[in-house]
């Protein structure tokens, strides 16, 4: 069967990392002869890296499938057509539901959280879940350097988020979570990544202070910024670096660096988002509450409207489980955990995707 792949695979996102995973699981197929087709949206993608499926016509295609923003979906004449997307909370943007109705055989998940929620809002289409793909081979241990200057004693725990300011990633709740529950005397740090400009960096910073001021404490736990782009292996030495992944988003359809945090062996903090529920146990996530959808600017006026719901995590549910983290701490190998990666292999999703273009050819 031959299957065209249009994404935005060569960015430095959260979708192009999900897209190099579902090609490398495709790959495993013999199956399948895939062709690969990149949709820039950022000018700032990574254009050296090569993919020898590019080179390949689209003639007699079986299978189109259209892993962007639904906004982009296209209907390839003679062929099935397939929509990957992901979404965060309770209300699918009504121009997304009508293009997958009009324009797709299938549309594909990958949570069943979000399935459902696709269902709930219109979406006619035959829904699919189909789970993340990562790399379960053995890889050897990478050294325990850190990742910053300040991270000095190898004690240390390293608490430590991969995130940006928009208001779903809810930075603001997770410096509200740390500051009040870590003083000075603890000996813990959280290292923050948030790739911005200098501008931002500001803004962040102020937060910080402000948060300071409104909590009164006497002394706070260390923070570390990083503003500056991270390449992946610097990434990976991050995961490596750290003890604990926190997160306080509002919606997360997978958070790929809390599940690469979770791979390794390393502890995490999370809200009960239906994404992480693929892979972490309810009742050890942070539980809040629903709240509609609110300050989501950079994005375009149909998405993350008010309309939608979306979870508000417990800023003292968050701080007593990064305590729980701090002292149950200890010294750990830095090694995958193949056990815990099996079910999201390239093997296994290769196998679920195959049987998900079987079905929809078969349709």
């Amino acid at each position: 069967m031959k299957v065209a792949y249009f994404s935005n695979y060569r960015e430095m996102s959260g979708y192009s990392n999900a897209a190099k995973g579902y090609i490398n699981a495709i790959r495993t197929r013999d199956e399948i002869d895939l062709v690969l087709r990149n949709v820039q949206v950022i000018a700032d993608g990574n254009m050296s890296e090569e993919y020898p499926e590019e080179s390949k016509d689209l003639q007699g295609v079986d299978v189109s499938i259209f892993h962007t923003l639904p906004d982009f979906y296209c209907k390839t004449q003679g062929a099935k057509n397939v929509g990957f997307y992901a979404w965060e909370t309770t209300v699918v943007p009504q121009q997304w539901v009508d293009n997958i109705n009009a324009n797709m055989d299938a549309v594909v998940l990958f949570n069943k959280g979000e399935e459902q929620i696709a269902i709930n809002c219109g979406i006619k289409t035959k829904t699919y879940t189909v789970n993340h793909a990562f790399d379960a081979s053995p890889e050897e241990e990478i050294s325990n350097a850190t990742i910053g200057s300040e991270i000095t004693n190898e004690d240390t725990h390293v608490f430590y988020s991969i995130m940006n300011m928009g208001s779903r990633k809810n930075m603001h709740g997770l410096l509200l979570a740390y500051l009040r529950e870590f003083r000075e005397t603890d000996n813990v740090i959280l290292f923050l990544h948030a790739s911005s400009s200098p501008e931002v960096e500001e803004g962040i910073c102020n937060m910080i202070d402000a948060i300071k001021t409104g909590l009164k404490m006497p002394n706070y736990g260390h923070i570390m910024l990083n503003t500056k782009p991270l390449t992946d292996p610097e990434i990976e030495r991050l995961h490596h670096t750290g003890d604990t992944y926190v997160s306080m988003s509002r919606g997360e359809s997978w958070n790929i660096p809390l599940f690469n945090a979770l791979s390794i062996g390393n502890m995490a903090v999370t809200p009960a988002n239906s994404g992480p529920l693929e892979y972490m146990d309810y009742d050890k996530c942070v539980k809040g509450f629903s709240t509609p959808v609110f300050g989501v600017m950079e994005a375009p006026p149909h998405m993350y409207s008010g309309e939608g719901l979306w979870d508000e995590p417990s800023v003292f549910s968050a701080g007593v489980k990064m305590r729980s983290c701090y002292e149950a701490g200890k010294i750990r190998t830095k090694k995958k955990d193949l056990d815990f990666l099996a079910d999201f292999s390239y093997e296994k999703i290769g196998k679920d995707i195959l049987f998900m273009l079987e079905d929809v050819l078969g349709a």
